[in-house]
């Protein structure tokens, strides 16, 4: 009796610990996809004003610049 009710606690921790799992891997989406989704608007707003900055200058449209330029290709591409 008591070892079913060892198994059982454990199942349910284990239901428990992936169910936070999920949830944390869902908001760490979440947030790098509206860090994208910023990214993207700056990197519009840059291209409608035309401008072009060089790499590293601190205008927040050059972040976006850095961003691409690092690896992580398009910005906002789905």
């Amino acid at each position: 009796n008591e070892e079913l009710i060892d198994a059982i606690n454990t199942v349910k921790g284990r239901l428990i610990e992936n169910k936070n799992l999920e949830i944390t891997r869902k908001r760490k989406r979440n947030r790098r996809l509206s860090f994208l989704n910023q990214l993207h608007m700056l990197n519009f707003e840059a291209t409608r004003r035309n401008i072009l900055h060089p790499y590293g200058c601190k205008d927040p449209s050059c972040y976006v610049k850095e961003y691409q330029q690092r690896g992580f290709g398009k910005v906002g591409g789905r």
